[in-house]
């Protein structure tokens, strides 16, 4: 069986001639379809406050200069977004977990809870997650979040 090469020009302008019938067909459809936005001054939500998840990228601020940057850029109601609230990851200290199935390392977190090798025993270490922790307390120590 012979089969022969359809020439580039002709699937170029079989190309052309379905995206313009789509076009077409878009058209037609838009002319059918309407908007409508009323504004009221009736009040329907109240937003008490607003923020953000230090969810996997607090941990990574190693530098203080910019860990102070970031807090004036979300935090500061003069010179950022003027947040509010600051939701701490507590994670589930996949970063101890040999057999984590989280893959990447920077969705993984550091326990407070953690094996003890000095008292063979499950304590709490308030000590770790530093990083993030100081993150914390920037907006919380400026009086910007709650």
């Amino acid at each position: 069986m012979k089969t022969t090469k359809t020439p580039f020009f002709i699937v170029l302008l079989k190309s052309v001639t379905i995206l313009l019938c789509l076009f077409m067909a878009l058209q037609f459809l838009m002319e059918f379809v309407t908007y409508t936005f009323s504004v009221t001054d009736t009040r329907a939500q109240v937003f008490e406050s607003w923020g953000t998840s230090s969810a996997w990228w607090s941990q990574d601020i190693e530098s203080e200069e910019l860990a102070n940057e970031i807090a004036k850029a979300l935090y500061s109601k003069t010179e950022g977004l003027g947040l509010d609230v600051y939701r701490y990851n507590v994670g589930a200290g996949e970063r101890d977990n040999p057999n984590s199935r989280i893959a990447n390392p920077r969705g993984q977190t550091e326990s407070f809870y953690v094996f003890s090798e000095q008292t063979g025993q499950w304590e709490y270490n308030f000590t770790r997650d530093a990083n993030a922790r100081r993150m914390l307390t920037k907006p919380l120590s400026r009086g910007q979040i709650r």
